[in-house]
């Protein structure tokens, strides 16, 4: 076990001192590129969670979940400790759902208003 964790450290510690010099790489002229491809952290956080986030991980989140919670409620065959635990997973499914598209629309707001104080 403690070996595993000592390659962990050394793969850490490797990254963070190579990690200076991949993303410090030269655009020309002495000038450095930006790894993030960002202007402002706002924007930044849009990207991450608007395209990565909400755009492809969570519709795989979500039905995956369904599926499983859907799987719940066959399984269940009536049962009625196994029909409540399905609706808790169904439930829970929506729930998260909720929770991320509510986070992408906060984050649109909040994003929106600085740019508009700002501006």
């Amino acid at each position: 076990m403690y070996t595993h964790l000592r390659n962990i450290k050394n793969y850490l510690a490797t990254t963070l001192v190579l990690l200076p010099f991949v993303v410090g790489a030269q655009c020309g002229e002495g000038k450095l590129c930006n790894p993030l491809g960002t202007d402002s952290i706002w924007e930044l956080f849009n990207t991450l969670i608007n395209d990565i986030l909400v755009a492809i991980i969570a519709p795989i989140v979500v039905t995956l979940g369904l599926l499983w919670a859907g799987f719940t409620f066959i399984t269940a065959q009536g049962k009625e400790t196994e029909l409540a635990k399905a609706r808790t997973r169904f439930l829970y499914v929506l729930v998260g759902s909720i929770i991320l598209l509510g986070a992408a629309v906060i984050l649109d707001l909040v994003v929106g208003t600085v740019n508009e104080l700002t501006n």
